[in-house]
């Protein structure tokens, strides 16, 4: 059941939206590792809209510090400063890989570069569905400005009652700038728009 649950949401999620595959990229459509930005000093400012509260609140990412896994593996600390809360994320780059980490690893994911249309790879921990393909290359204009070649990377997971569809937009050399994401967590539904308002980056 979930499985469809999955299946339509991502078909809802897919109108309108021009999915065709580069199996065989040109040298222009693709993006190496070094585009994302994990600086000590970067940050991003978005307006963030969910859905069950019904507003738009404003979000402050900020890349402040290093920290060391107990397998030593050295991550850059992602601080999400809501009005009311701080989360904190954990993202590191080895070869063509970038990790994207939090404190529940249900939520890992990873990020396979180079990156191009078409292309689509496990995503998270086993166990479950969890798969991130890149759908297309567009112009996304958010309240930070309009952004050219910018990769829109699904990733879906499914498990037990839970289903996840997230389209994150990366601009390289920028980061994120549009997310959206549909969530079924038993039963409950719930919908999140991030849209870049400002940047600051190091390099």
């Amino acid at each position: 059941m979930l499985s469809g649950l999955l299946a339509l949401m991502a078909f809802t999620f897919s109108c309108g939206q021009n999915n065709n595959a580069t199996p065989n990229p040109s040298k222009s459509d693709t993006v190496a590792v070094a585009a994302f930005p994990n600086q000590i000093g970067d940050s991003w400012t978005y307006s963030v809209f969910d859905s069950t509260t019904l507003k738009t609140q404003t979000v402050v990412v900020k890349i402040t510090g290093d920290t060391i896994f107990s397998n030593n593996e050295k991550f850059k600390v992602w601080e999400y400063h809501y009005p009311d809360k701080i989360d904190t994320g954990y993202v590191n780059i080895v070869e063509n890989t970038l990790n994207l980490n939090t404190k529940d690893s249900f939520y890992n994911t990873k990020y396979i570069f180079p990156l191009y249309p078409g292309k689509s790879w496990l995503s998270g921990i086993g166990g479950f569905y969890h798969n991130s393909t890149v759908e297309k290359i567009d112009t996304v204009t958010v309240p930070a400005g309009s952004f050219i070649d910018c990769y829109d990377i699904r990733t879906e997971i499914a498990a037990n009652n839970y289903a996840l569809i997230e389209d994150s937009w990366l601009k390289p050399k920028v980061g994120i700038i549009y997310k959206r994401s549909w969530e079924h967590n038993n039963g409950y539904f719930d919908i999140k728009i991030w849209k870049l308002v400002s940047y600051t980056l190091v390099n």
